[in-house]
Order: structure tokens, then sequence, then C-alpha cells
């Protein structure tokens, strides 16, 4: 018979047409002969090979299907490689890893900017709540789902932490240290600010809180206050304090770092901190200003899966060498609920929100959009 090209084109639609159905279970590859058809047509240019076809009543074999490899378990990095929070993580791999009980198995991933929000955006879009995929992410993707400085659908509500790294903020001033209620009799503080949605604005929030004046200066150069907070804050005082500064109030009673300083609202009336709704916004951006990483896992995970990932942590907090970072970094690490306590505050009721949402607006810190 010529190898004419009309052939050739029945032939091509033929394979096309076999394969095409395979989707139906009446694949031309799941026949016998054809992988001897596909190797001569292959090998052999487009010419048919009658001995190779199938004969119409024989029955096709069972297809068997390749098992997939079960899927590890996988710690998402809501940051780049270079980041700090990827360090941490390279840091509680092998701890973790040890503690799942999987075969020393775990996965790395890393995604999104420093500030982390759209690491945490795309784990909120798309992991599972299977327990095979945990988050690590930085408090400045809380900071700024408080602020709305960016847009972010990741809420740590509907989480359940893990692990968390927290130092204190604290607030360092060159000069005689402010005393609460002094705006009208002083000039007020120049607060380094930087970025109009940045860690200085707990600062703010708690001077106004305890009536002292401040004002923000892009230039830290200009300024005679600076609030330190995150992973660099231990490391960047000593340089202050040769440069006149002191700590003069710090965001919380921590067990590492600072203690020297009072806590911020400290002179405030207690029925003040249990019930103004300005107080408790401040808790919450003071808690994701301090907030250095936190493990968690989507809330609706299987419990043998909670459960593992829990074993897990602990086994981070006993590692040494993260116990030597976060000393070395003036951090304290906790597990379980306390970590859930840590994260609790930033979790603003409604009327919280709604006065934070104000206070930015009276100051002009709005973002933009």
């Amino acid at each position: 018979m010529p190898n004419t090209p009309c052939l050739q084109r029945r032939t091509l639609f033929g394979l096309a047409g076999g394969l095409a159905g395979g989707l139906a279970g009446t694949s031309l590859l799941s026949r016998p002969g054809s992988v001897g058809f596909v190797s001569a047509f292959a090998a052999g240019g487009l010419s048919f090979d009658p001995s190779l076809a199938t004969l119409p009543n024989q029955a096709a074999p069972p297809i068997l299907a390749t098992p997939m490899r079960e899927l590890g378990p996988a710690l998402n990095v809501a940051g780049p490689r270079e980041s700090d929070l990827a360090g941490w993580a390279r840091l509680m791999a092998a701890p973790l890893a040890a503690g799942l009980m999987q075969g020393g198995r775990l996965d790395l991933r890393y995604g999104g900017g420093l500030d982390g929000v759209t690491g945490a955006n795309q784990f909120d879009a798309r992991a599972m709540p299977d327990g095979r995929q945990a988050l690590l992410f930085p408090g400045s993707v809380i900071f700024d789902r408080l602020t709305g400085a960016r847009p972010v659908s990741f809420d740590c509500g509907h989480v359940l932490p893990l692990l968390a790294a927290t130092g204190p903020g604290v607030l360092m001033v060159r000069g005689a240290r402010p005393a609460p209620g002094s705006a009208a009799n002083r000039p007020p503080l120049r607060l380094a600010g930087g970025m109009p949605q940045s860690g200085s604005l707990v600062a703010l929030l708690g001077l106004d809180l305890l009536g002292i004046a401040a004002i923000r200066v892009s230039r830290e150069s200009d300024a005679n206050a600076v609030f330190l907070h995150g992973p660099h804050a231990a490391a960047r005082a000593p340089g202050l304090a040769a440069a006149g500064y002191a700590p003069v109030f710090r965001t919380r009673d921590s067990r590492a770092g600072f203690a020297q300083a009072p806590f911020f609202l400290a002179s405030l009336p207690a029925a003040r901190l249990r019930q103004d709704s300005l107080v408790a916004a401040w808790h919450g951006l003071a808690g994701a200003a301090d907030l250095c990483a936190a493990l968690v896992l989507p809330r609706h995970c299987p419990a043998e899966a909670i459960g593992r990932w829990r074993h897990a942590a602990r086994a981070v907090l006993a590692d040494d060498g993260l116990a030597g970072l976060a000393r070395h970094q003036a951090l304290h690490l906790a597990a379980g609920e306390e970590a859930a306590a840590g994260l609790a505050p930033m979790r603003l009721a409604p009327a919280a929100q709604v006065a934070l949402c104000r206070w930015l607006s009276d100051r002009g810190d709005v973002p933009p959009g």
C-alpha cells in the first residue's frame, strides 16, 4: 500500500483519537500491541504496520495506576530565601522534622516579599486543613492588616498557633525622660518614623495615650526618639546608648531585654486599661510589632496532625541553636497555649479596630487606596 500523505493524516488522526479516548477509559495505549504501535510509529516514520493492530474481539488488560508518593510535611515561609524569617525557618527545620516523626522530611517553601503579606495570603487561599502544611510568618503581616497598609486576607484568628518568637519593642529617647501628661508643657518628641505605616505607630499611639506630644520625622538625624522592635532591636540599642539615648518605655513585661524601662502604659488607670478601645488597639499593634516569627496551622486540621505539630514545636523550644539565637536577639520563645495567648491581643474587637482607624485618620496616617 503506498504511503500517501492522506494515509499519513489518517494515521495521525487515529492515534490522536485513541489518546483522547484514553480519558474515557478506551485509550489506544491500554490495548495489547499498543506499545509496539507507538514504537513503530515513532521509529519508522508514518507508515502503518497491520501486524501491530489489535483484533476487535480481544479484551483490553486492566490499566494499573502508578501509586503517587505520599506528600510529606511542608513549612511555608512567608518571605524570600534571604530574609531573617528564612534564617529562622532553616534553623527550625531539623528539630521540626524530628518532632514530626515522619522520616525526617520537611519541605521548606519560600514565597512573597519581606513584609510576609503575599506569602501569608497565598497560604490562606491555598493550604488545605489536612495537617501537612504549616506557615511561618512575621508580625508585619498582622500589623499591615490592623492598619490597612496592604490588603491582607490572612487572619490570625483563623489559624492554630504552635510557636511564637517575640521581643519587646522599646522607645529610646535622647535627653530628659518625657513625663506623662506633659503635652502642653514641653516641645514634642521628634520620633524617627520612616514609612507612613511602620512600627513607629506603636510609639506614637502609646505616647498619645500617655498625653506626651510627639511628631514623626523622616530622618533619624533629626530625631530625639527612636522606637526599636524586631530581631535587631537588641543589637541596635548599644549604638543608640553610645549616642546619648536611653530606654524609657517598653511594650511588654518581657523576660528578656530592656528590663530597666517601665511598661509603656503602666501609669494609666486600671479601668482605662481594661475598657478603653484605643488601649486595646495599642496592645494589638504592639503585639504585631513585637512578633518576629509565628508558626501556625490551619485551624481545622485533624487532631492527630495537630498533636504531631505541637510535639514538633516543643522540640524546637528544646533546640540549643535556636535557644542561643533567641538569647542573642533578646527574644522569647513560646509554644502551645502561651503562643496562642501572645497572639490573642492582635485579634481586635470591632470597637478597637474602629478606634484605631479613627486615630490613624486624625493623625493623617491613612494608607492610600
